[in-house]
């Protein structure tokens, strides 16, 4: 029997890559009030970053797969470029873009912010903090949501920033490591 092994590169690719799932899908069940239009996919991400006192280093950062998994190759995700003990507003924003029309997701989340937490993990094969980020707003529960945030590079470094938006229905308790993963995106960052 001859075994298939997967190239090293390849699954580098595949564990490096963005990772696109279904939006909040309620996979049949109706036990959460957690109501969607059946297939929709949250295929943009973006983040936009302020400068609190230089409107010139104000950015936004963006991933799309407009068409899907399957389809054409996404594009890529923008670097996060912050200078070194700056503090950035970061707002994130998700999307639905269908047939030339673009969705924010952003009510639909805040509506069920109880539900829902946005995870920001730091991608750094070193135990040192290269960088700080707050989240900034809370649900109804008071724990934090995570459409809004601050943003603090602490050491010039280049990494990555893994964005997930969690659901996490009846269960929510502050921990990225509950839930389904509606959307994940890995954004490259460099503090410099």
């Amino acid at each position: 029997m001859k075994k298939h092994i997967l190239n090293p590169l390849l699954w580098a690719f595949i564990l490096s890559s963005s990772v696109l799932f279904n939006a909040c899908d309620d996979h049949g069940h109706d036990d959460d009030d957690h109501q969607h239009d059946e297939g929709e996919l949250i295929n943009s991400v973006s983040l936009e970053f302020q400068h609190p006192s230089d409107s010139t280093a104000n950015f936004t950062v963006t991933w799309s797969d407009s068409d899907g998994i399957g389809g054409n190759d996404p594009v890529l995700p923008d670097t996060i470029r912050l200078q070194k003990d700056s503090i950035y507003q970061v707002k994130a924003h998700f999307y639905h873009v269908h047939h030339g029309k673009k969705e924010e997701v952003n009510p639909e989340i805040l509506e069920e912010a109880n539900d829902h937490l946005i995870c920001y993990t730091h991608l750094s094969p070193l135990t040192v903090v290269h960088l700080e980020i707050l989240r900034t707003d809370k649900d109804a529960q008071n724990l934090e949501l995570g459409l809004t945030s601050k943003w603090k590079g602490l050491l010039v470094h280049d990494g990555g920033i893994l964005v997930a938006l969690k659901h996490q229905p009846k269960i929510k308790n502050g921990s990225c490591a509950i839930g389904e993963t509606d959307v994940e995106v890995t954004f490259p960052i460099s503090v410099k």
